[in-house]
């Protein structure tokens, strides 16, 4: 089932145009992986379908319906952002900062136990976000996405300021979650290798524009990589996944 088509999108800042010509379709249940050098517009992507950023061409279309014509809190209800917080936020408790998902719902019940034990948040409850590790802040900035409990979760560079361990298991939740209830997920990521290992699909983006769609095996070729990000790589086969490993080539290394 179709749950994103996005057609001709172009997007940006007042003036500044930072998407060109993006059309992309994700089917429901699918782990989406948007991938590419900083200022290729992943986060702007996400910012435009979570209606954050306005559209200034072209249409996006959740469930066959152009997210211009959802308001904010039924649009709430179908599409989940976590990305990075204001400083007002840090003021709150981990414990209300998670709750605030739950306005989409008029604040009702969820699964907050099992939300707690899987991010390993029920330590930190009753902390105050600005008194948190940032490996910490990140596990809670993704489970308020998934506390709200929608169709689709948007997560700008989820795994950003983690320690490896905490990569795999925050990864891990959200490919358990996405294979077990279906639930569809679009990430940016800056790490290539996990990227390849959780996603099913990649979308490679080049000075705002899509340079590559497919799968890992078909977008991680180290030609294409190599003219995205500028530098000498080495692509492999994880011998475990059979996914691409993405190896980079130190200047000292290349011939």
């Amino acid at each position: 089932m179709e749950i994103l088509r996005i057609d001709n999108l172009y997007s940006g800042y007042g003036k500044l145009i930072v998407l060109k010509n993006i059309s992309f379709v994700v089917e429901e249940g699918q782990f989406v992986g948007i991938i590419g050098p900083n200022a290729s517009g992943k986060t702007t992507l996400l910012r435009t379908i979570s209606k954050v950023v306005p559209i200034i061409c072209g249409r996006i279309l959740i469930f066959g319906k152009d997210i211009r014509e959802y308001n904010y809190k039924d649009y709430a209800r179908f599409v989940s952002f976590a990305t990075k917080i204001t400083d007002y936020s840090l003021n709150y408790t981990v414990k209300d900062f998670i709750l605030l998902a739950r306005y989409p719902w008029n604040f009702a019940p969820y699964e907050e136990e099992w939300l707690y034990e899987e991010f390993e948040l029920k330590e930190i409850l009753n902390k105050h976000l600005f008194e948190l590790s940032s490996g910490e802040l990140q596990r809670v900035i993704v489970a308020q996405a998934i506390a709200q409990t929608t169709k689709l979760v948007l997560l700008d560079e989820p795994v950003s300021h983690l320690d490896v361990g905490h990569q795999i298991k925050i990864l891990d939740i959200l490919k358990k979650i996405n294979q077990k209830n279906n639930l569809t997920i679009i990430a940016s990521f800056h790490e290539l290798n996990l990227a390849s290992e959780y996603c099913d699909i990649l979308i490679l983006f080049s000075c705002g524009e899509i340079k590559k769609i497919g799968t890992p095996k078909e977008v991680l070729s180290y030609e294409i990589l190599e003219e995205v990000y500028n530098t000498q790589v080495i692509v492999k086969d994880n011998p475990i996944s059979n996914k691409p490993y993405v190896i980079p080539v130190p200047m000292m290394w290349r011939k």
